[in-house]
């Protein structure tokens, strides 16, 4: 029940540096986890980031694709790798969604990269 009323960059620095989360990347309960990073992914991007990439647990790579839909300000270039690395370019499918989160986290970055997204989109033509 704590862990649902957490909004707030030092909690979750806190949580990142005693190594906290693990118990729950780790015991099943991973949606406490995601639950809680993706109400507060906006205060330290980064942190949680790197934080993730240096645990093992099932289904990372969708979990931290999932967590970087919800970054509004991707301001900090090093979050550009992330993107890189994540969310990846997909071949359309039927009903033409597979590529809509991919095009929609380019429209936030768009605001401090345009070089990089137009460097994404080029090879599309």
């Amino acid at each position: 029940m704590f862990l649902s009323g957490v909004y707030s960059q030092e909690w979750i620095l806190f949580f990142i540096e005693s190594n906290f989360l693990e118990q729950y990347l780790t015991s099943g309960k991973i949606d406490v986890v995601w639950s809680l990073l993706a109400r507060n992914i906006n205060h330290s991007p980064l942190q949680v980031l790197q934080y993730l990439e240096s645990k093992t647990f099932d289904n990372k790579q969708n979990f931290i694709a999932k967590l970087l839909i919800q970054i509004e300000k991707w301001e900090d270039v090093k979050l550009l790798e992330y993107f890189t690395q994540y969310i990846l370019l997909q071949e359309q499918d039927s009903n033409g969604m597979a590529n809509m989160w991919y095009y929609n986290i380019l429209k936030k970055i768009y605001d401090y990269h345009i070089e990089f997204v137009f460097r994404k989109l080029k090879h599309l033509y």
